[in-house]
């Protein structure tokens, strides 16, 4: 329960699950406000590849338009467009909590972590 001074953020699924691309947030970059991934295409070639993003899930992006699932996006390195890169596969960031937890904040700053039923 909430008392004077706290508060809450929460986040409510609505609607049906549904499958969607999610991307480490560092492969974003923007260019002049619009945001970008480098993935590697045909023959280890960088291409630049244009993309519109939804919202973070577990320190992962929801990606909703400009890359496919299976793709290979390049996290780091200085690399541009149109090289011949050696591509090496690292796993993927699980950030999942094992169970679910709501922080409620106090104006002046103190958090307590409560478990919230699955």
């Amino acid at each position: 329960m909430l008392s004077p001074g706290l508060f809450a953020r929460i986040s409510l699924p609505i609607g049906e699950p549904r499958e969607t691309v999610l991307i480490d947030d560092l492969a974003v970059s923007a260019d002049q406000g619009k945001n970008y991934v480098l993935i590697v295409g045909k023959e280890n070639q960088v291409e630049y590849r244009p993309v519109e993003l939804g919202q973070m899930v577990d320190g992962l992006r929801v990606v909703t338009q400009g890359v496919q699932p299976g793709e290979k996006i390049i996290l780091k390195g200085l690399v541009r467009p149109g090289m011949t890169v050696a591509p090496r596969l690292v796993p993927m960031r699980q950030n999942m909590p094992d169970k679910q937890t709501a922080t409620l904040t106090k104006a002046d700053g103190d958090s307590a972590s409560k478990a919230v039923r699955q």
